[in-house]
């Protein structure tokens, strides 16, 4: 429920919240970002391209949701993130009146847009399916749609119009390979499913199968493509040895030909149906004629760009002239589809594999960010603007690291190789050491984290093969290896602030080197648990390391549950003790504020004196860093892009506290991200007993009771202060919890359609959804601040109940 308490308690602690700012124009960086970012950089991973039927809108399958594109122009038009998940497939309807999304997630279900308004016009649903969607195809004349899942053996067919699902094929029985793939017949009647172990045809007026296509034993089918004519179906088919490509007659059944192949994950006819083309995400598109099998042409997509690429994306024009490619560097490409040579490049560019690492300048005006795509990207810090792509690695970029003296940036790669660049205000320009770039290391592993020394005159390279080295920045020559680590891999290196020791993290343990005699200072204290090294940091002033670590399982011997996630270990850098532990949840990544009080998490933000959680992020990452004047985070995910939130100091009021074992309290007590009235019941129950002791004095009293209760007040307070914004705030809300989950998508129960401005304003069955200026008043802030609406899930958070109450007492604006 909303904070009825009117109990305040003044706490002086200063705390670091996030808060959205303008400094950034409004544009593409800013379309449906998390709540709390300001802006994001790069527009996710690739995973499918589809054209509309007339030609002039192409629709983007990414990690972040559907980027809808003019396919002329190349500008982006839309942002579509009703499928919270990556998402791996769309399509058009054959009249271009609807586009279908699928992909990744546990809600089993895929959505039907309406391409006016780009709305939720269905959202569909698998009946057992607990995992994502994997095919969704319109019939020819647009009026039904079959689907299946990953883990689902049926395949579902739904009239498109209503949502209305019709029928259900049994694709293989449970427990053996579920349909993968589907296609129509050109005359729609029939329905054709693929699973690693055979292809089925479907009378779709009978729902019987016609007849069944198999593979050898030993191998498995991965794709298929029908011709335009729908006479040839061809097949990709795999086993760890070899692969080939299967074309059969689809009328007989009869395997026509077998020819080998190299590792594709898709296939495609050309338009007149005469080469069949097959897709890599490493090695370059194939083109084989049809009638005989032979191979007559090879192309990688990047041309444009001078370096070889595969593809994650294909599609025709519909007039079949022209092949558009999605590389797997994130930019779209045209090719003439007879000649299969490159016409030229799109604007559509930015979309990136996972951002693995992300580091600002030292003046904070330039953000690097490493990918898996091998690239290294350049951004404007403050405007968020894309400025230069570095190539050169042949393999992931897993670090980057700007030097802190001069105007240099280094790369670390899984090709085993350091990179440095030399750069200026207005150009990046390729430079080095000795007349060389590259540093070869040596290292026998991958490399998994770099760093420079406060001085930046050496650089410290981390490896799996469990060493640590360094070297000299000027000259690239090797000065000392250290010895490998107990848990064989270094997953992240550090220098201590006055360059005098460094830190290699691993999977199990910490280690804490003397940068001039190699001498082991420390092997930090794993009495209690297992360390995690994916990510260590020192604090400012040098007397404290962080790392992150997990719980020891081995501990667990009590037969109700296992002991609390993952989290974050302090140690003190002197003696090696450890200080405190700090539970955040699953992490991956952390970095400590320049001003030394505040750490933040893959999830959230926390107080390094006492532990206590001080604010969530939505933001889950892969790498995080600070501008050197903190007002400012960046966050790189495994989604490819890279979100900057601003950080602003204000005075909640927070006491967190740790109970007998040392394990850290706050006034999120039952540690769900969100200080509400759940909170306080916990409290409540506990009077009397020493446990959650919110302020440490022994006793669980209604002291503890009045800090969650201040705490409450707080977040109204700083929700109030700010803008809400229908876009950015409420609308969201909407499409996850309740459009989205089909209660009130059109028509809407109780005539109530939830999924666009208009008719949220016009109400339903009960009247109006709010009344502009009376947010606690209005019936939407009724029914969620019960906390029974929406039916089905948890309710909603505080934050997110503060934002419809201040949104509609602001006038409950579309903006």
């Amino acid at each position: 429920m909303y904070i009825r308490q009117n109990c305040i308690v003044v706490i002086s602690l200063i705390v670091i919240v996030l808060t959205p700012i303008q400094a950034i124009s409004e544009q593409s960086t800013q379309w449906r970002l998390p709540e709390g970012a300001k802006a994001r950089l790069g527009k996710g991973l690739i995973n499918d391209i589809s054209y509309s039927p007339d030609g002039k809108t192409l629709a983007v399958a990414s990690s972040i949701g559907v980027w809808i594109y003019d396919a002329q122009t190349g500008e982006e038009l839309d942002l579509l993130t009703g499928q919270k998940a990556w998402v791996l497939g769309v399509v058009f309807s054959p009249d271009g009146k609807q586009l279908a999304s699928h992909g990744q997630g546990y809600h089993n279900s895929f959505y039907v847009y309406d391409t006016q308004t780009w709305m939720i016009q269905h959202t569909l649903t698998h009946d057992e399916d607990r995992y994502f969607i994997s095919s969704v195809v319109f019939s020819p004349d647009g009026l039904v749609l079959a689907s299946c899942g990953s883990l689902d053996n049926t395949i579902n067919l739904w009239d498109s119009k209503t949502g209305r699902r019709i029928g259900t094929l049994k694709h293989n029985p449970k427990g053996s390979p579920s349909a993968r793939d589907l296609t129509f017949s050109p005359d729609g009647e029939t329905l054709i499913s693929q699973s690693t172990d055979k292809i089925i045809f479907w009378d779709i007026k009978t729902l019987t199968s016609l007849q069944t296509l198999s593979v050898p034993t030993n191998r498995s089918l991965y794709s298929m493509a029908l011709s335009p004519n729908g006479k040839l179906l061809a097949g990709y088919s795999s086993n760890k040895r070899e692969s080939f490509i299967y074309f059969w007659d689809v009328n007989t059944g009869r395997l026509q030909r077998t020819i080998e192949a190299p590792e594709s994950w898709g296939l495609r006819f050309s338009s007149d149906g005469e080469n069949l083309l097959s897709a890599s995400y490493n090695d370059p598109v194939h083109v084989w004629d049809v009638k005989t099998g032979r191979l007559v042409d090879t192309f990688y997509a990047g041309e444009s760009r001078g370096v070889a690429q595969g593809i994650r994306g294909w599609a025709f024009t519909p007039d079949g002239e022209t092949l558009a490619l999605a590389s797997y560097a994130g930019y779209v490409e045209l090719w003439d589809a007879k000649t299969f040579r490159l016409l030229h490049a799109t604007n559509i560019t930015r979309h990136a594999d996972t951002c693995n690492s992300v580091a600002f300048s030292s003046d904070g005006k330039m953000i690097a960010s490493g990918h898996g795509d091998a690239r290294v990207r350049l951004w404007d810090a403050d405007t968020g603007d894309f400025k230069r792509e570095l190539i050169g690695h042949r393999s992931n970029v897993v670090s980057v690291a700007f030097s802190p003296t001069e105007n240099r940036l280094a790369s670390g790669s899984y090709d085993r190789t350091i990179r440095l660049w030399e750069y200026n205000k207005t150009t990046i320009s390729f430079g080095g050491f000795g007349g060389g770039a590259v540093i070869n290391t040596g290292h026998k592993g991958v490399i998994n984290a770099i760093a420079f020394s406060p001085n930046g005159k050496m650089l410290a390279s981390g490896s799996s093969d469990g060493t640590t080295r360094l070297w000299d920045v000027n000259t690239g020559a090797h000065l000392r290896t250290f010895p490998p680590m107990d848990s064989v891999i270094v997953e992240s290196v550090a220098f201590s602030p006055d360059g005098e020791k460094l830190a290699s993290g691993g999977l199990f343990d910490i280690h804490l080197w003397d940068v001039n005699t190699g001498r082991l200072i420390h092997n930090l204290n794993r009495e209690y648990y297992s360390l995690g090294g994916q990510s260590i940091a020192f604090s400012p002033n040098g007397k404290m390391i962080a790392g992150i670590f997990e719980a020891d399982l081995s501990e667990w011997d009590r037969g109700d549950r296992p002991p609390p996630g993952d989290g974050i270990g302090l140690w003190d850098v002197d003696t090696g003790k450890l200080l405190r532990r700090i539970r955040t949840g699953r992490t991956w990544s952390i970095a400590i504020h320049p001003n030394g009080k505040t750490i933040v998490s893959s999830g959230g933000f926390y107080d390094m004196e006492t532990g206590g959680h001080l604010h969530t992020y939505k933001g889950g990452s892969r790498s995080l860093a600070f501008t050197p004047d903190g007002e400012t985070l960046a966050s790189g995910g495994y989604d490819g892009t890279v979100l900057l939130w601003d950080i602003t100091p204000t005075g909640a009021p927070v006491s967190p506290a740790r109970d007998a074992s040392g394990n850290t309290l706050s006034v999120d007590v039952n540690g769900d991200g969100d200080v509400n009235v759940l909170d306080m019941v916990l409290v409540a129950n506990a009077f009397g007993k020493s446990d959650p002791d919110v302020n440490s004095d022994g006793d669980v009293n209604v002291l503890d009771m009045v800090l969650v209760a201040n705490a409450m007040k707080d977040r109204e307070s700083n929700v109030a202060a700010r803008e809400i914004f229908f876009k950015n705030h409420i609308q969201p809300i909407l499409a996850e919890r309740c459009a989205i989950s089909g209660c009130h998508a059109a028509p809407g129960v109780a005539g109530l359609d939830l999924s666009k401005y208009d008719t949220f304003k016009k109400g339903g069955a009960n009247g109006p959804a709010f009344v502009a200026g009376n947010g606690k008043g209005s019936l939407i802030v009724k029914r969620i601040d019960g906390g029974g609406m929406p039916p089905g899930g948890p309710p909603l958070t505080t934050d997110q109940i503060l934002f419809f109450i201040y949104w509609i007492d602001q006038g409950a604006a579309n903006n």
